[in-house]
């Protein structure tokens, strides 16, 4: 008998749930820092984050493979550096 966790891929969409495009969220990873942007969607297998940088009027993107996400936690629209 299998057990349910190994029938299903676990990928890190499942952590997705009820995140928003824009939405600003810290990702914590299997073997680095966390990351923290703004959600801009799934392409794949490929999370994307973007964030703003205000002086130099810049927008960058951060690509990070699903199957390195252990969680997630979304601050909504609201961004806070001290969480």
């Amino acid at each position: 008998m299998h057990d349910l966790h190994f029938r299903r891929k676990c990928d890190g969409r499942d952590l997705l749930r009820g995140i928003k495009k824009n939405d600003f969220i810290k990702v914590f990873l299997k073997s680095s820092r966390p990351v923290k942007g703004f959600f801009a969607g799934v392409s794949g297998n490929v999370l994307v984050l973007f964030d703003c940088e205000d002086l130099s009027h810049r927008v960058s993107t951060t690509d990070i493979c699903l199957d390195d996400i252990v969680a997630i936690k979304s601050f909504g629209f609201k961004m806070d550096d001290n969480d």
